[in-house]
């Protein structure tokens, strides 16, 4: 990015702008360039010396009118500056936007899944603090799409300036070399000056090809592309049998070497004239109900072409399958599995630094599910070593912070952490993760009883899992670790039920509810009622029953639903007035934390949980590593 830029940062409520304004400051200070922040929400508290809730008591309109004279009055301050501006505006910005400025969409992964606030002014306050998010997401996705120019996508939790930051202000390159980034029209700066800004941007990054797909650009476009990026960086996608756009380019194409996508599914008699300038990846996307071995059998028997296998792949075995094929000739062959759900991303993470293209993605709601977006990208670096992965197992699993907490931990170990979508039928499947290379995996509902059982059974070897130990208290597992003799499985959620348990003796409350919670039920069972310690009660979250313990109105309630439960899941009686939720959950959707804003209680994080059971996992893995 350049030295004099005028950055407007947009994005929805809780995605961290305020934050990543903050650490762009430290970030520039240290590095000794010149830099001017502005968070509008604190000029303008600095301005009228009100709160945010103070302001908008006096009226939307009265808070929009102040807010468009603070983001002008920044903007003409930023116009005098000589170095970049970040300006980081409110979430419900309607004003005005400069042509001059650049405007950077920032998101995060979870910006979808909607998110409970405690200390955020209500603009929908007929609506509940989850439903009233959810309208609001609706509403500015399409403003923010229409305003943007870059999209900024960070990672749950991180919060510091990471290597990704780095790489999209310009100061470093990807840890790959083989990125392959598409080129989609629909989301590129329109006016000549901002797309020019932008290629120039991603040419920094260190990319190997810019894909273009004759289905998404237009001859315009095209031109305007090739203008700006080299035509060796630039790789030409056919999945049109109509289009006419490439064909006529290429075949005027007299000495300059182009490389080539060319779908098997296309008739080849519409195929373009060769060249011995032309570098062909001959592709498959399509199965027709097909077996996974007769898609493999449709590609030809050619040298010095490049073979690219991304079909839908069905199972855990045709993974494993198509693995096998691409590691029979690793120099021609990239192996791009997808999904309708996204759940072979862990694959391409780990393998996709190792193969000829790794197509990754800027924004998370662009693009085949499956393509990592940069951030996971970076983070997983240059993928799998020889040492093998680390992951975490469950479905759902997009929440799972397992990622941003031990990611660090097993750097040092040169292991990268994934998470991996695996349903409770699937559990056998961990032979196959064991030959991808999988080490340690953190486990989460529903599968913890599902593995306890497997670990249990899988004694006897039956499908080569060799299983040396158990050491669960209870009858679930949430840690396995590969050692040298085989498999050993953990409960560790013993340590976190150990941090609630203290949370409450130090609370001085007695009556404690359990609201839901099947996966650590026995758990919280065995670490609270322990020495037949009274006040407990266990609740069905689902018809709202007493399952254990005496009825009664709670000081304290642990809450033990998540959000993709919530649905046929009851709430507690309204007769309840507990002083403390502690929640299991620690994602900002929890329905836990909108429980605690209806009930006014004070809410604690499930990191208290997490935490104490993460570092006991760490305590396990060191220990058997020494």
């Amino acid at each position: 990015m350049d030295n004099k830029e005028i950055y407007l940062i947009i994005g929805h409520r809780g995605t961290g702008k305020t934050t990543w304004s903050v650490e762009l400051e430290k970030y520039f200070s240290k590095t000794n360039k010149k830099v001017l922040i502005f968070d509008i929400d604190q000029e303008m508290q600095r301005h009228t010396h009100l709160t945010i809730d103070q302001m908008f008591e006096k009226g939307e309109n009265y808070f929009r009118k102040i807010e468009n004279a603070i983001v002008k009055d920044c903007i003409q301050k930023a116009q005098s500056f000589t170095g970049k501006t970040f300006i980081s505006l409110g979430a419900g910005y309607a004003g005005g936007i400069p042509s001059f400025c650049k405007v950077i969409h920032l998101k995060r992964l979870s910006d979808q899944q909607g998110r409970v606030f405690f200390d955020r002014p209500r603009v929908l306050s007929h609506l509940t603090h989850f439903d009233e998010y959810q309208k609001l997401f609706s509403k500015r996705k399409s403003i923010y799409k229409q305003q943007r120019d870059f999209v900024f996508t960070k990672l749950e939790y991180f919060k510091s300036i990471e290597k990704w930051d780095r790489i999209f202000l310009g100061e470093e390159k990807l840890p790959f070399e083989n990125g392959v980034l598409t080129l989609n029209e629909r989301v590129c700066p329109s006016s000549e000056e901002k797309l020019d800004f932008f290629l120039n941007q991603k040419l920094k990054w260190g990319l190997k090809y810019f894909e273009l797909r004759d289905d998404e650009v237009s001859e315009v476009f095209l031109k305007k592309v090739l203008l700006k990026i080299p035509l060796e960086k630039i790789l030409f996608s056919f999945r049109n049998v109509d289009s006419s756009l490439f064909k006529s380019f290429l075949n005027q194409m007299n000495e300059q070497s182009v490389k080539v996508d060319w779908p098997l599914e296309l008739k080849t008699e519409n195929k373009i004239k060769d060249s011995g300038n032309i570098s062909w990846i001959y592709s498959l996307h399509e199965r027709g109900g097909q077996s996974l071995s007769e898609v493999l059998n449709q590609f030809p028997d050619e040298k010095n072409v490049h073979l690219k296998l991304a079909v839908e792949i069905l199972s855990f075995e045709e993974l494993w399958q198509g693995h096998l094929w691409q590691k029979e000739d690793p120099t021609h062959r990239s192996f791009h599995p997808r999904s309708q759900d996204g759940r072979w991303k862990w694959y391409r993470l780990l393998f996709g630094p190792h193969q000829p293209l790794y197509f990754i993605r800027e924004d998370n709601e662009e693009g085949v599910l499956d393509q990592p977006v940069m951030a996971e990208s970076v983070r997983c670096g240059h993928g799998v070593s020889k040492n093998g992965f680390v992951c975490v197992l469950g479905s759902p699993i997009e929440h799972s912070a397992t990622p941003f907490e031990q990611s660090s931990f097993f750097e040092k170990y040169n292991l990268p952490v994934v998470s991996i979508l695996m349903r409770e039928e699937e559990v056998k499947n961990i032979k196959i993760l064991e030959d991808f290379g999988m080490k340690f995996s953190a486990i989460t509902s529903p599968l913890k009883k599902k593995f306890y059982q497997l670990l249990k059974a899988e004694r006897i070897s039956k499908n080569s899992v060799k299983v040396i130990s158990n050491e669960s208290p209870v009858s679930s597992l949430n840690t396995l670790i590969l050692t040298k003799k085989g498999w050993a499985g953990w409960n560790t959620d013993v340590d976190g039920a150990l941090a609630f348990r203290q949370f409450i003796h130090q609370s001085g409350c007695h009556n404690v509810a359990v609201w839901g919670g099947g996966a650590v039920r026995d758990v919280l069972d065995f670490v609270l009622c322990v020495n037949g310690q009274k006040g407990i009660s266990f609740y069905s979250a689902r018809t709202g029953k007493l399952l254990k313990g005496k009825e009664q109105s709670p000081d304290i309630v642990i809450w033990a639903v998540g959000r993709s439960r919530m649905s046929k899941c009851l709430y507690p009686p309204q007769n309840w007035k507990p002083l403390y939720v502690l929640d299991l959950n620690y994602t900002e959707d929890s329905p836990g934390r909108g429980y605690a804003v209806k009930t006014k209680s004070q809410y604690i994080s499930g990191w208290l949980w997490f935490k104490a059971q993460a570092q006991a996992q760490r305590d396990i893995f060191e220990k058997l590593k020494s």
